[in-house]
């Protein structure tokens, strides 16, 4: 029977301890050399705690495992400006760490926030009926208005979204106004 071999270092349980100083510097020290074989030590390493923090940022895990690979970009392109002797190095560099995928996970979110809320405004301008779901009657009864004044404050109201998707996505508003 062969011989195992060792458990690649990025197929670690998440229950791995963390790496001790010595191993960690060597680590950052050849990933700012650019060595691969390193990055992926450190990836491996780090996967799992980093995942854990992506995840409370994300709806999904496909977008977590997405925030938590640019986040790692991040850190291999930035790790000139870790300061490894400022503070006990294991739990500093978790902390830098945690900063990166905790602000890469805020990017994400904002960048994709806002094309899904210029896809419906861009959505809504384009609904049929005059909300969606609702007849101006059924609104002007809701909120104690005629039903003239439903009709005027829904114009309004589409021409304000119309003037924000001109500003924030002329694209989606070349398409609407066709």
């Amino acid at each position: 029977m062969p011989a195992s071999s060792p458990v690649p270092p990025f197929f670690l349980p998440v229950s791995a301890p963390p790496a001790s100083p010595e191993v960690l510097q060597a680590l950052l020290a050849g990933c700012r050399r650019g060595d691969r074989a390193m990055q992926q030590r450190l990836y491996g390493l780090y996967y799992s705690y980093a995942l854990g923090i992506c995840l409370r940022y994300t709806r999904q895990r496909n977008e977590a495992e997405e925030v938590v690979n640019d986040g790692f970009l991040k850190t291999f392109r930035d790790l000139g400006r870790f300061d490894a002797e400022r503070y006990e190095l294991s739990s500093s560099f978790r902390g830098w760490l945690r900063k990166i995928m905790i602000r890469t996970a805020i990017d994400y979110f904002r960048a994709h926030e806002k094309h899904h809320r210029q896809d419906d405004l861009a959505d809504l301008l384009h609904e049929p009926t005059d909300a969606g779901w609702h007849t101006r009657e059924e609104i002007a009864q809701h909120l104690g208005i005629t039903a003239d004044t439903s009709k005027s404050n829904l114009s309004k109201a589409r021409a304000h979204l119309r003037l924000h998707l001109k500003k924030t996505n002329p694209h989606a508003y070349a398409v609407y106004a066709g």
